[in-house]
């Protein structure tokens, strides 16, 4: 979009609604079998302009990640079909998806942070959430 200034030039102007300047907004996955999180964290991320895609359980967050390519994936751990340790397996095996960010959410497990998976135990709270999601985002692989 191109607007006139007050003195006549033009300037480019980010198109709103977008949040994101330089093209669509980032796409991120949140998978988890309870319905709540999943719906919390999509609103939350969706207020923060991200586009949210979303799964109950691994098979089906398998297959969007393959259909859409998500900048970032936000799983549960323990979920039905395939866990999120499984899922993130998968990513990894796929050359052109390994180096997708993953963050791994769990009450009942503990997981070591590498350099493209991060650990956020349950119950969390969501300003340091979203400080991880932008991490993970603006953070080129």
């Amino acid at each position: 979009m191109t607007r006139r200034t007050a003195t006549g030039s033009r300037s480019s102007v980010a198109q709103v609604g977008t949040g994101h300047p330089f093209g669509p907004p980032p796409c991120i996955l949140v998978v988890d079998d309870e319905v709540t999180i999943v719906s919390l964290l999509a609103t939350v991320l969706d207020d923060e302009g991200f586009r949210v895609i979303r799964a109950y359980d691994g098979e089906e967050a398998w297959g969007l990640v393959v259909q859409h390519r998500p900048q970032l994936v936000i799983t549960d751990v323990s979920m039905p079909k395939l866990s999120g340790i499984d899922l993130l397996r998968r990513i990894r095996s796929v050359h052109a998806l390994a180096p997708t960010p993953v963050i791994l959410m769990s009450a009942a497990f503990r997981i070591d942070d590498d350099d493209s998976t991060t650990f956020l135990p349950k119950p969390f709270d969501l300003g340091p959430l979203l400080q991880i999601v932008k991490q993970n985002i603006l953070v080129p692989n």
